[in-house]
């Protein structure tokens, strides 16, 4: 598991805990703290879908990194080897 995918984790179990502990604060019945509680359950929410858009495109990005890392070793081994056939050839 990656460290965004554990940090995740552990924002849900934060979540549950300050969810609990909020209700055992402010109680149930009263309406304007099932507001603020909705308001923050919401909030927590948005942030845990913008979370998972922001894993994806890091995987994404860490893809494409690694395969212009793939392509900068060829190139770079390519260029070696016609410097080295250029040298033998000012060489003779």
């Amino acid at each position: 598991m990656s460290q965004l995918e554990t940090s995740f984790a552990a924002l849900n179990d934060d979540e549950k805990r300050i969810m609990e502990r909020l209700q055992k604060l402010t109680g149930s019945s009263d309406s304007e703290s099932l507001v603020v509680l909705q308001k923050s359950v919401d909030t927590l929410q948005s942030l845990d879908s913008k979370l998972t858009i922001l894993l994806e495109e890091n995987r994404q990005l860490q893809k494409e990194q690694d395969e212009l890392e793939d392509q900068h070793k060829r190139l770079a081994a390519l260029v070696r080897s016609r410097q080295a056939e250029m040298a033998a050839r000012a060489g003779q």
